[in-house]
């Protein structure tokens, strides 16, 4: 299968894109035929080995973090997902590796992909859409239930109203979950009601 790997740490160092193995779902896994997969400046904080004090990967490393695509195969004991399902994921931060054809996941990172959101837009909202908004207001600026937050862009509530509504629905206009939740809340959270 082809994928974007890196050979070694090296700052602003070259990814390669070539054939890999293709993975193998384990127990608890999904085999993900990935159709998009966005990219965060952790990718090239790996890439140029500036988090090697939190984390030690085996090279060649395939990068990426977060994924849209249709499950190809169900590892023993995952329930609820089957062969054909549209997903998306973040995947956990030992085991990356989305920028390739194939990613074999944890089932436990896996949520539907909205039917209203395009694969590429499902890739990007997992490690940084409404997680990352929601930690910098909960975690950072201390929101509390009932606060409002004023907004002098009001382009992403334009954006998630134009993906998550459709008559006779209503968009949710809440705050999405704590940036520690699954992706299943995330798209939970993305749905329409």
């Amino acid at each position: 299968m082809k994928a974007a790997y890196i050979e070694r740490y090296a700052k602003g160092g070259p990814v390669i894109v070539g054939e890999r193995p293709a993975p193998r779902p384990g127990a608890g896994q999904l085999l993900v035929r990935v159709r998009a997969a966005s990219v965060n400046p952790i990718d090239f904080k790996i890439r140029d080995g500036m988090l090697r004090p939190l984390f030690s990967f085996a090279m060649p490393l395939t990068l990426g973090s977060d994924l849209a695509g249709e499950v190809a195969e169900v590892g023993p004991g995952v329930l609820g997902f089957a062969v054909g399902d549209a997903v998306m994921a973040r995947v956990d931060k030992l085991r990356i590796g989305t920028f390739a054809e194939l990613c074999a996941i944890d089932a436990i990172t896996a949520a539907p992909k909205p039917a209203a959101l395009s694969f590429a837009e499902a890739a990007s909202l997992p490690l940084a859409g409404p997680p990352t908004a929601w930690q910098a207001l909960h975690d950072l600026g201390k929101l509390a239930a009932g606060q409002r937050v004023p907004s002098s862009w009001p382009a992403p509530a334009a954006w998630a109203r134009s993906r998550c509504s459709s008559p006779g629905t209503r968009a949710r206009t809440s705050p999405p979950p704590r940036a520690r939740a699954t992706t299943r809340s995330c798209a939970r959270w993305a749905r329409t009601r």
